[in-house]
């Protein structure tokens, strides 16, 4: 799953993405409600990143690099890998 752009919002009760290689790229990606990020590797590379609402990352590799990272919510999860 690949998304590029200025700005990518993705909102929702349930956002899932799972399989493969997942690249979220641009300058700002706001990621609202229960997130789910499963896959093989997470990378969110570009710009002001937010995360809110439940959010959970699984995965090999999980890789949070940008000018600025937010993670606010009841409950924020990070498991296995790095």
């Amino acid at each position: 799953v690949g998304l590029t752009g200025v700005e990518v919002m993705l909102t929702g009760d349930d956002v899932k993405w799972t399989d493969g290689e997942v690249k979220l790229t641009g300058n700002e990606v706001g990621l609202t409600g229960d997130v789910m990020l499963n896959g093989g590797k997470v990378k969110l590379p570009d710009g002001e990143i937010m995360l809110t609402g439940a959010v959970m990352l699984i995965c090999d590799e999980v890789g949070l690099t940008g000018v600025e990272v937010m993670l606010t919510g009841g409950e924020v999860k990070w498991t296995d890998g790095e």
